[in-house]
């Protein structure tokens, strides 16, 4: 078993599921390069999240002050991750509420573990206005 934190300025590999609206699997976040789905690395600095998709230009960026809950799931946008656990920032962007699907392990226990690691993160993050 792995507990050991994960130093999340290192790239790691992962897959980006899609961003849902309202937690709807069909209803899919279009803007600002959230639509196209793939694989790619992923790491933390200065409180965002960054996922860059393997033959695309500029990362995607998450920045976690605006995350208010993670979730654990095995489906998201419509895609099944064969038993792997799901990690699902919710999160707000003009005015809707978006669900982030990204597979950054295949382990169930080191999801559990990073869930853990982002929900202490965001919690020390100072809220301005959310």
């Amino acid at each position: 078993m792995r507990t050991e934190a994960v130093p999340f300025a290192e790239k790691r590999k992962g897959k980006y599921f899609g961003t849902e609206i309202n937690e709807t699997w069909y209803r899919r976040y279009r803007h600002q390069g959230w639509l196209a789905r793939g694989n790619g690395e992923w790491w933390i600095a200065e409180q965002t999240f960054f996922f860059h998709r393997y033959l695309t230009r500029s990362p995607l960026l998450l920045p976690l002050s605006k995350v208010h809950a993670i979730k654990l799931g095995s489906w998201h946008a419509g895609q099944w991750a064969m038993g792997r656990r799901i990690l699902k920032f919710l999160w707000m962007k003009d005015g809707s509420l978006l669900s982030s699907g990204f597979l950054l392990t295949r382990h169930a226990r080191d999801a559990l573990t990073l869930k853990a690691q982002f929900e202490q993160m965001i919690s020390a993050i100072p809220r301005c206005g959310a």
